[in-house]
């Protein structure tokens, strides 16, 4: 029930258009304050929302609001995350959205498909990426290196045509891998909720 009642939750919220096919006017460029962040859509046949959240590695504690990044084709049946652009190449389908700069983790995934719903939690472990204002950052999900090679270089022939992006395009490293204690409730864990001040625990630092 407890499943249910989120999952209705958050699809009330997302009730809306689908994401914008990126205009040739879009802008941005190394002076914004904001940080633009990509993800492909490789592997999302279905309605996908991620779900990601600031991380203060210092203080060891997720910050600040979450933002959903929503990941689908061509339709998105009437589900929105209000600022996600959709950069369409011939293979490859990208997801952009500028966001405050900051230390950023994936917390959950939230997939609809059909009649089926699926929330997976990255409690577990996940990685933190360091997006830094006036930055173009493409977060590549796989685990293939051949992967992010040439999902680096569609999305950079893609970007080129856009005469007021000039900022670099790259591919974001992590900073580290830690997992988070998400909310309980009735022993279900709710990645979907709100984790402000949760406690994160740092199994591998990459910046050192």
């Amino acid at each position: 029930m407890i499943k249910f009642i989120f999952s209705a939750s958050l699809l009330f919220l997302l009730i809306g258009c689908g994401p914008t096919k990126i205009e040739k006017d879009f802008s941005f460029d190394a002076s914004s304050k904001d940080s633009l962040i990509v993800i492909q859509s490789i592997g999302y046949r279905f309605n996908t929302v991620l779900v990601t959240k600031q991380v203060n590695l210092t203080e060891k504690i997720l910050t600040g609001e979450k933002i959903d990044i929503l990941l689908c084709a061509d339709t998105c049946n009437s589900l929105t995350n209000r600022g996600t652009y959709n950069l369409q190449g011939k293979e490859n389908n990208f997801f952009l959205k500028t966001i405050p700069p900051g230390r950023y983790m994936i917390a959950a995934k939230w997939t609809h498909e059909l009649r089926k719903e699926t929330i997976y939690c990255y409690n577990k472990g996940t990685y933190v990426f360091d997006l830094a204002p006036g930055t173009v950052n493409l977060i590549d999900l796989s685990t293939s290196r051949y992967s992010k090679k040439n999902s680096l270089k569609d999305l950079k022939g893609l970007m080129a045509v856009y005469p007021s992006v000039s900022a670099d395009v790259s591919l974001a490293k992590p900073l580290a891998r830690i997992t988070f204690e998400p909310i309980s409730i009735f022993g279900e864990n709710q990645c979907l909720l709100e984790l402000e001040g949760r406690p994160i625990k740092i199994l591998e630092r990459f910046d050192n």
